[in-house]
């Protein structure tokens, strides 16, 4: 017989969860990534201001390249993780309703 949720996830039985524990941890999973996005956008939004501020004056085409791919780079790799932060937990969202 088993005791708790633990002893019941052993036996293969389901665990019960209140109804409302599914889509609160999926909020706030998605609340602390998008946060952790966010986080990591701002150094790309500065890059993007800065090679903007350096545009006006005679700076070499090749350090502007170059900052223009770390912005770039910085961005897309931060929102290609983000996107795949949200699907994984959607899925395990998903399965455990």
């Amino acid at each position: 017989m088993p005791d708790g949720p633990a002893d019941a996830a052993i036996e293969g039985q389901p665990e019960s969860r209140p109804f409302w524990q599914v889509p609160a941890e999926f909020t706030l999973h998605t609340v602390v990534g998008t946060c952790i996005f966010v986080i990591i956008a701002i150094p790309a939004i500065l890059l993007d201001i800065g090679v903007r501020g350096l545009e006006g004056r005679h700076i070499s085409g090749v350090i502007k390249y170059g900052l223009k791919s770390a912005e770039y780079s910085l961005f897309g790799t931060d929102l290609l993780l983000f996107l795949i932060f949200l699907l994984k937990t959607a899925w395990r969202t998903a399965k455990a309703l």
